[in-house]
């Protein structure tokens, strides 16, 4: 019996994330970013490889709600094959409304924006 509790998108991607743990390979420019703590509830680490001006790898950790890894699994498939500058168009609003998310979520959802926030100042700090 499904989860009433949770959209079809948060159980899909919940149940079946492709980009969750460690990004494989060496090739490229490596960024990270993280933010949130553990002993709060919510954290999320992403990890991105810039090949030829592209996002080509993208991963995830993070400890939290469903949500949270839904979040994290939806962002990396809307970041993969991007540009870097695509870390700062995804907002915790904008996962909430492709998961069908309830506003109390959103705090955790920011979250997420803020690691890949982080993971834009990287890039940013790499480049220069």
């Amino acid at each position: 019996m499904p989860d009433s509790r949770y959209s079809p998108q948060v159980l899909e991607a919940f149940r079946r994330p492709r980009h969750s743990g460690p990004l494989a390979g060496d090739s490229g420019l490596m960024i990270d970013g993280a933010a949130g703590e553990r002993r709060t509830g919510t954290e999320v680490r992403f990890g991105l490889r810039v090949e030829q001006g592209v996002l080509d790898g993208v991963a995830w950790g993070a400890y939290g709600s469903p949500y949270v890894l839904a979040g994290c699994e939806l962002a990396a498939r809307e970041l993969l094959g991007r540009p870097p500058d695509a870390l700062q168009s995804l907002s915790a609003p904008m996962l909430a409304g492709l998961m069908s998310a309830p506003a109390e979520r959103l705090g955790e959802l920011l979250i997420i924006e803020d690691a890949l926030r982080n993971s834009w100042i990287a890039w940013e700090n790499r480049r220069l």
